[in-house]
């Protein structure tokens, strides 16, 4: 004779509030933000940045980087976007924006040990170079 047990299912809350709410965009979105801030971090500094010196800024190719703003040849490696946006001197809501913009990737986490790092460097080293950080 075999006797049943009483079990009660377990819920475990795995879901986390984040700055950003995520909506069906565009595949061309995440170029224009970038084409956008590009700008703006042009008339905020006096400079000139184009789409080639950015790209090399963080250490990738022209041609390559073209791709991986539009999307033709997609990154997975979330840090490369958050190089992009280091370079352009956006700060953590922004930076949450165009990961949300680029495949959905997770905004940053306060509760990640490295992101929280790297929100605290952005936060409080204003002009801070993806080199720098690298570095740090």
């Amino acid at each position: 004779m075999s006797r049943k047990q009483d079990v009660q299912p377990s819920t475990i809350n795995i879901t986390k509030d984040y700055s950003v709410d995520y909506e069906p965009v565009e595949k061309t979105a995440f170029a224009e933000f970038i084409r956008e801030k590009r700008k703006e971090y042009n008339e905020d500094n006096g400079k000139e940045l184009s789409t080639s010196e950015l790209g090399t800024m963080i250490g990738i190719k022209y041609e390559m980087f073209r791709k991986i703003l539009n999307q033709e040849k997609p990154t997975k490696k979330r840090d490369c976007i958050i190089a992009i946006c280091v370079a352009l001197q956006l700060l953590p809501g922004e930076i949450d924006e165009a990961l949300g913009l680029y495949q959905y990737m997770p905004a940053l986490d306060q509760y990640n040990p490295r992101d929280r790092f790297i929100t605290s460097q952005i936060t409080g080293s204003p002009g801070l170079t993806v080199s720098e950080l690298n570095k740090r």
